[in-house]
């Protein structure tokens, strides 16, 4: 993932290329404005294992001396019904929420000791985010809206690898981007690491990511965390 472990020591001439694969239990903090005010989820506990229709993430890296690039991708497909804010008007409020986040970076590592590295990265984040809100019949006859947008932000971040022992890391990552206030996006992940053998490691930690964008006039903001596990190739 974005905080997989960087080259080894001594900026070896040949590329190193990383590979991680890992799951996601992201919980869902939303609101999209509607004509009746903003509709906001913000499952938790068993919820977020029930509003998880299908999530994927994946991530490739290849390094040469101090420079790297780096590919993520996340696909997340969730929903969630709660009660909605508006008294009887409308008895239930769903809302669906299925996104693609592609992320590319070029990174450079610019400080190291014996035992932890940095580095810097710049890039984008390719978003394809399709949104919508449903609201059950109360009061006032049932309505549903969809806001659904393509665009890209660029992005620049920050990234950590501390060596604990011989079998034990932590890493961090975090970024920022966006082009104006009516689309930003941020995100942090964080882990802890274990080297199963030379070449593969187990990652276990915790990642969130934050989405604003302005859809057709509608503010939308969507907050996805929850923990990761993941496992890393290098070859």
């Amino acid at each position: 993932m974005l905080v997989a472990a960087l080259p080894t020591v001594g900026h070896a001439e040949k590329w190193e290329k990383v590979i991680t694969l890992y799951g996601w239990v992201p919980g869902m903090d939303t609101s999209i404005a509607t004509d009746f005010g903003d509709i906001e989820s913000n499952p938790s506990g068993s919820d977020v294992l029930s509003d998880l229709e299908m999530v994927f993430m994946g991530t490739f890296e290849a390094h040469r001396g101090r420079w790297g690039i780096i590919k993520d991708i996340i696909y997340v497909d969730l929903s969630d019904t709660q009660d909605t804010p508006f008294g009887r008007l409308f008895s239930e409020g769903t809302t669906d929420i299925t996104a693609w986040a592609v992320s590319g970076y070029l990174s450079y590592q610019f400080a190291e000791t014996s035992t932890a590295r940095y580095e810097v990265l710049g890039g984008f984040r390719y978003f394809d985010l399709d949104t919508s809100v449903s609201l059950s019949e109360g009061t006032r006859p049932a309505q549903s809206r969809s806001l659904n947008d393509n665009w890209f932000d660029p992005v620049i971040g920050v990234r950590g690898h501390w060596k604990l022992s011989e079998k034990w890391s932590a890493s961090g990552f975090i970024d920022y981007g966006g082009v104006s206030s009516s689309s930003t996006t941020w995100q942090v992940v964080g882990t802890l690491d274990y080297n199963i053998t030379e070449g593969l490691s187990a990652r276990f930690g915790y990642r969130h990511m934050d989405i604003s964008k302005t859809i057709s006039g509608a503010d939308v903001d969507v907050g996805l965390s929850g923990p990761v596990v993941g496992l890393t190739y290098r070859f």
